[in-house]
């Protein structure tokens, strides 16, 4: 152990009930919270990393009198990681079951598309891009020629990360437009 290190103090004073010792454990180890949670729950907004963090420093203070003295920063950041992974797989139940894709059953048939269907799907699609960044078109446009999106953060010269925002951006303006085309009789989406 470092021998500037005073995690061990940090920790008795915690387990004696100091709120000044908790606070400075939170204060020190809320940024490590922060970044675990971020990069486990990807693109999730951000009060459901804060609700992990949340949760994590729950999770430490309860088993506080269990750390064994290694390095606290290691012992709390795994903390933090099961944490937000317990929370991404609520977060995928809830979403399958909302969407009715839970367990083993499986998704129902397409309804089939009639031409008239394709021109509204086409012209929805139009309007969509006219509403899209440049990037965004390009993003879009690469992905239709079957590039991964490690090429095309490459080709573009940007990260990954910024073409997972680009294209939940670009999944949102092609539900609000594609996702407004429903078959009078039944209501459902294409």
């Amino acid at each position: 152990m470092d021998p500037n290190d005073d995690s061990l103090d940090l920790v008795r004073r915690c387990l004696d009930g100091s709120e000044a010792a908790q606070r400075e454990l939170v204060r020190r180890y809320a940024g490590l919270c922060v970044r675990v949670a971020s990069r486990i729950l990807g693109g999730a907004s951000r009060s459901y990393v804060e609700d992990a963090v949340q949760e994590a420093f729950y999770a430490v203070f309860a088993k506080l009198n269990q750390w064994r003295g290694e390095n606290l920063a290691a012992w709390i950041g795994t903390i933090a990681a099961r944490r937000a992974m317990d929370l991404r797989r609520r977060l995928r139940r809830s979403s399958a079951e909302k969407t009715g894709m839970e367990g083993d059953d499986p998704p129902a048939a397409p309804r089939s598309i009639t031409p008239m269907d394709l021109t509204d799907l086409r012209d929805a699609i139009e309007k969509a891009r006219s509403r899209m960044t440049e990037r965004q078109q390009r993003i879009l446009d690469a992905l239709l020629e079957g590039k991964t999106k490690e090429q095309i953060a490459r080709e573009l010269a940007v990260s990954p990360r910024m073409i997972y925002y680009e294209l939940d951006a670009i999944r949102r303006l092609l539900n609000d437009f594609v996702g407004s085309i429903a078959d009078p009789d039944d209501g459902e989406r294409l």
